[in-house]
């Protein structure tokens, strides 16, 4: 078998994996199943896989490099810091936990008290993009306050332990929630009217000070 074939089976059997994961969930969901939906034999997935642990690690990781790679196009953390770019991370970062089909299973399972090394295995991965996001929030807040989106009393380290602590409590609720849509809406609403502009922050204090 050729490497460009290899690939599309290896593929395909990832595909099925992910599409039995996020309809049935990781528990439920047996090599048989994935077998019978790719027309595969164990062997074939053994070949590929160790097993269904490692198809999980597989796919939560492309769902979380897919996030990251989301991420970085939405924000500049030079120069072109901007508030819109911070309102467009924040905004961007729950739509895209929402879109993962597999990972947020995994954050229901903690309310539920379940933890086993499936868990393990994803709690690894998010720990793995935790400290790349704490590290992209302690630029933001640098560069945010030497051009003056933040204020100097704002500490990188702080802005990064809190925002990302915020985030994590948020993107928990939104998932667990039957009412997503108005979740999200508010949420957005919410980062609008917290990170205004400089300029519109500017004139609003200049209109608090006149009519004071």
């Amino acid at each position: 078998m050729n490497t460009v074939k290899k690939c599309a089976v290896k593929e395909k059997i990832l595909e099925a994996a992910r599409e039995l994961f996020g309809k049935f969930g990781y528990d439920k969901t047996t090599l048989e199943g994935i077998c019978h939906k790719t027309g595969k034999t164990k062997t074939s997935i053994y070949y590929y896989y160790d097993g269904k642990q490692a198809l999980l690690k597989d796919i939560v990781e492309r769902e979380f490099a897919q996030m990251k790679e989301k991420l970085e196009t939405v924000i500049t953390i030079d120069e072109h810091l901007t508030s819109a770019q911070i309102r467009a991370y924040l905004k961007e970062r729950i739509n895209q936990i929402l879109s993962m089909q597999v990972y947020p299973q995994f954050i229901v399972n903690q309310y539920s008290g379940t933890d086993d090394e499936a868990c393990e295995v994803v709690r690894g991965i998010r720990e793995d993009f935790d400290r790349w996001e704490r590290r992209e929030f302690y630029e933001i807040c640098r560069v945010g306050k030497h051009y003056g989106i933040l204020t100097d009393a704002v500490q990188p380290d702080a802005f990064a332990d809190i925002i990302q602590m915020l985030l994590k409590g948020i993107e928990s609720q939104i998932v667990i929630t039957p009412e997503k849509r108005s979740s999200v809406e508010t949420y957005d609403a919410m980062v609008d009217f917290l990170i205004k502009d400089c300029n519109e922050a500017c004139e609003n204090e200049t209109e608090q000070n006149n009519y004071a």
